[in-house]
């Protein structure tokens, strides 16, 4: 009788100071290919990973496949929280539904030491920080394709932040379910009718 190791993998929540550390026991070993990825992407190959992410919560799963075939996987929650002091935004609701070549905003704390502004690697050129709310107002990179983003401050020093996901919509999209109703189109019936 052999006893079957599982993968054991589970929710973690650590500073942005520490590493994403983990080492797994799969078998047989040298007939299994681990693929480790955050929200659907891959960042690793390998039985181990060691690596540092920015503030927010991600989505990891770890894939295990044999040669012959066969595999599993397995899902976990990774909430990396902000240092004292770093500019940080939380996921608010609506706030995070934007659509290309609009206004968008967020709230958050430390915002003031906001440089600079990504939506995933495109940087965003317009925005403006309002002190009395703790707020950032920014225009949505017109040429931003629709899908979710990682949403990452930048300080006067290059230092990068992150600020959880953003999500771009365009075509006509209606969000239900707060006391607020967005209708996002693209194109606008302006831009259509040619005034």
């Amino acid at each position: 009788y052999r006893r079957q190791r599982q993968m054991c993998i589970r929710d973690r929540s650590f500073n942005r100071d520490e590493n994403l550390n983990i080492e797994l026991i799969v078998t047989p070993s040298r007939y299994t290919t681990v693929t480790w990825l955050l929200d659907d992407e891959p960042v690793h190959t390998g039985t181990a990973i060691d690596m540092n992410l920015q503030a927010g919560t991600y989505v990891l799963r770890v894939e295990a496949s044999t040669a012959s075939g066969k595999s599993t996987y397995r899902e976990c929650l990774i909430v990396v929280n902000p240092l004292e002091g770093d500019p940080w935004s939380a996921e608010n609701g609506l706030e995070r539904y934007v659509a290309p070549g609009l206004e968008a905003g967020f709230t958050g704390v430390n915002l003031d030491k906001v440089a600079g502004l990504l939506l995933g690697e495109v940087p965003v050129t317009d925005f403006s920080y309002d002190a009395a709310a703790s707020a950032i107002t920014y225009t949505v990179p017109a040429e931003i394709a629709a899908g979710i983003y990682r949403l990452t401050l930048l300080d006067s020093e290059g230092n990068r932040y992150g600020a959880n996901k953003v999500t771009v919509l365009t075509g006509a999209t209606v969000l239900a379910g707060a006391s607020t109703c967005l209708l996002y189109t693209s194109p606008s019936p302006r831009d259509i009718s040619g005034s």
